[in-house]
């Protein structure tokens, strides 16, 4: 698989949706009107999965008081439609992880939905959950549909601990949830399995040193990775004793919860204790704010260059 045809989930206008919302949840029907009030709210998020250039997924989310509980910050899904031609081969899945994943980053607490009762096995699936008594036929389809909500967030009990081998596996998951945060584009199980690899040897080593956070529940929720590297010496680190910082991930469930601080600081905190003079990171938007506030700054002299010898020798 290679990354010209691996889907990515976008974020797109709500037009860009019309054409596979009256074809897959109005019969096709050109006098049905497929567009919603809130389309144009600066808060509502539209998301799409393409197929040559085709929508072939799709999904609106917007702000909306709960179902469930009032205070929590919630927003509506509608529209959720995936092409007929490409249903069950995981577009309508992919589409809501990406979806859920944004959202989570933004601090929204749960998603809710009219759910159609036919679609009711992809939702519980996707764990979502049905609210007993709210069955009811929809006003524009005349369709039975039940009141469902899914929670973006988890209040499981976490610890600060360091990885072990027996992490490896865990560990190469929350990786690949990292990429996915920051690009919501799918990845191979080869890179995943290489990655798994690749912890359970550095672990085993010794020469990367992983911070994780541990759920009551659910095991590994976060973590951040230091390998070990010595570099030429020079007048402000004399030993040349230092680490390259990377694959700081939080699961969505348990982000804004402080879980990325609590493993850097713990991390940061063993290298110090190794007397370790540099730590070095490449920053995604996501998580230069952190970083900063952990004392990272801008390198001072230089430019950061790049050789892909993977692509010249093809």
């Amino acid at each position: 698989m290679t990354t010209s045809n691996l889907r990515v989930v976008e974020s797109v206008s709500a037009s860009e949706l019309f054409d596979l919302r009256r074809r897959v949840l109005r019969a096709n029907d050109p006098d049905v009107s497929v567009s919603d009030p809130r389309d144009d709210d600066v808060s509502a998020q539209h998301y799409a999965v393409r197929l040559d250039d085709t929508v072939v997924a799709a999904g609106s989310f917007y702000p909306s008081t709960s179902p469930v509980d009032s205070a929590r910050d919630s927003y509506q899904l509608r529209y959720l439609a995936t092409a007929p031609e490409v249903q069950g081969l995981g577009y309508g899945s992919l589409l809501l992880r990406g979806a859920q994943s944004r959202l989570t980053s933004a601090g929204v607490s749960e998603l809710w939905a009219n759910g159609r009762d036919s679609a009711w096995g992809f939702y519980k699936k996707s764990g979502w959950h049905s609210i007993a008594g709210s069955e009811h036929l929809s006003r524009e389809t005349n369709l039975a549909h039940t009141v469902i909500y899914k929670e973006l967030r988890s209040n499981d009990l976490c610890h600060v601990d360091f990885a072990v081998v027996s992490d490896a596996a865990e560990l190469a998951s929350l990786r690949e949830e990292m990429y996915f945060s920051v690009h919501l584009r799918e990845t191979s199980p080869d890179w995943v399995k290489s990655t798994e690899h690749y912890f359970a040897e550095e672990i085993a080593q010794r020469s990367t040193i992983v911070s994780v956070a541990r759920s009551t529940h659910d095991g590994v929720v976060a973590l951040a990775a230091a390998s070990l590297r010595r570099s030429v010496p020079f007048p402000e680190f004399p030993s040349g004793n230092g680490a390259y910082l990377h694959s700081v991930s939080t699961r969505p469930s348990y982000r804004h919860r402080g879980l990325s601080r609590s493993v850097m600081e713990h991390l940061i905190g063993e290298l110090r204790e190794r007397k370790l003079e540099l730590v070095e990171l490449h920053a995604s938007w996501q998580g230069e704010g952190l970083y900063r506030s952990l004392g990272f700054d801008d390198r001072r002299a230089g430019v950061e260059l790049r050789l892909n010898l993977r692509n010249a020798s093809e």
